[in-house]
């Protein structure tokens, strides 16, 4: 039963719905909105709140709703045990305001929580930079009361939505992202994880970065997404990446709906170059190069790059004549070499995949080489083939060389 109230009132938390006082001062960031909520509900229908659940909306433009939304709470009453009461009017006038400042911040221009106590109640607060309303209130008591009453809150320690979307935004595809869709908006989402509160089964930010405002009624609009997953308490970034996904929905690692770009359209491979070095490729595990054993190189020039296309967006692999992929060793060195013959991005070993070495993040530009370094010896021959592929979802499809 508790399921089934949760459940609910996550719908309405998807909405966006916020209380007309929004007088307060701006963005605030997690930290901020939760202390201030928290002091707001220490003395609100006897106190023992706690947050279970809260999630930030960031929108670049104002948004403007009314409360009839609401309405299609009344039927959490019907649940035994539960009554609820909407503390807005129908038609009230609710807006959540426009937020200038940086993703980066981790603030939000509205904060919406949901709060416990050990009496069976569930109260929906709202925080707009520090004007705090409570919204709507459910009271339940019986066995419902009870399990929510033994609901944990929101971890003690848990990381700033400052510092969580720092970690994600260390990504080079995130970064990449924010900076090809300045007008982007955003949801932060924490809850507690339980196996009654499971759609609050988090321990970890849920970060979503849409390219599309923020709508008050449904909508169909598939666009672009990037998002991912960070531990509550570590900072670990998880389930990280871009994907297409309909408007308005929270990120969810692997999905993607509709058509996606082809590689193709966005990156062109001219003919591979064979060489030797007897100069060490950049990275610690790069092969060992002399005079008395060169090593072996091949270059492979990009002839086309698509705007908003990011080294980090692409992954690189060698296959056999045969076609199966080869097992790269560690000292095999990808490099990146700008127009200009410096590294513009490197990486070692293995298959390379969206760019895990430095200098991902860089835009891939006509004029660049890819350039593999492998030891003497290394059994590279002519048929094999170098094949890019899309790793990030906004992709699809590959582009390839023959080594000659």
């Amino acid at each position: 039963m508790v399921v089934v109230v949760i459940l609910v009132l996550g719908s309405l938390l998807a909405l966006g719905v916020f209380s007309p006082k929004s007088s307060g001062s701006g963005p605030a960031t997690f930290d901020q909105a939760n202390g201030a909520t928290n002091a707001f509900m220490s003395g609100y229908k006897g106190g023992g709140w706690r947050a279970i659940y809260a999630e930030g909306l960031v929108s670049r433009t104002s948004v403007a709703s009314n409360a009839s939304s609401l309405s299609s709470l009344g039927s959490l009453g019907s649940i035994p045990g539960c009554t609820s009461t909407d503390l807005l009017a129908n038609g009230t006038a609710l807006t959540l305001p426009a937020d200038t400042l940086a993703i980066s911040s981790g603030a939000a221009s509205g904060w919406l929580f949901a709060d416990v106590n050990s009496s069976g109640g569930i109260a929906l607060v709202q925080d707009l930079g520090g004007s705090i309303a409570v919204d709507f209130l459910i009271s339940c008591s019986g066995f419902v009361g009870n399990e929510l009453g033994l609901l944990p809150g929101i971890p003690t320690g848990t990381i700033d939505s400052s510092t969580a979307v720092g970690h994600l935004l260390g990504l080079p595809g995130a970064a990449a992202f924010v900076a090809a869709h300045p007008n982007l908006t955003a949801s932060y989402a924490i809850g507690v994880s339980t196996s009654s509160a499971s759609l609050f089964a988090t321990d970890a930010w849920t970060i979503t970065l849409q390219a599309c405002a923020i709508s008050t009624g449904s909508t169909s609009a598939v666009v672009p997404t990037y998002g991912g997953n960070v531990g509550a308490i570590n900072g670990t970034v998880y389930g990280a990446g871009g994907s297409n996904q309909s408007c308005g929905s929270s990120f969810s690692s692997g999905s993607s709906t509709g058509a996606s770009t082809p590689l193709g359209s966005v990156l062109s491979l001219g003919t591979m170059v064979a060489g030797t070095t007897t100069t060490n490729a950049s990275g610690s595990s790069a092969p060992v190069c002399s005079t008395q054993q060169p090593c072996s190189t091949y270059t492979t020039p990009v002839t086309f790059a698509g705007s908003g296309l990011a080294w980090s967006d692409v992954g690189l692999k060698v296959l056999a004549a045969n076609g199966t992929t080869l097992s790269e060793p560690s000292n095999w060195t990808w490099d990146i070499v700008s127009v200009s013959g410096t590294a513009a991005a490197t990486a070692t070993g293995g298959v390379w995949s969206g760019w895990a070495g430095s200098g991902g993040s860089a835009t891939v530009s006509s004029g660049e080489n890819i350039v593999l370094t492998v030891p003497a010896g290394a059994g590279l021959s002519a048929g094999d083939l170098l094949e890019a592929f899309a790793f990030n979802p906004l992709y699809s499809g590959t582009v390839s060389s023959f080594f000659p």
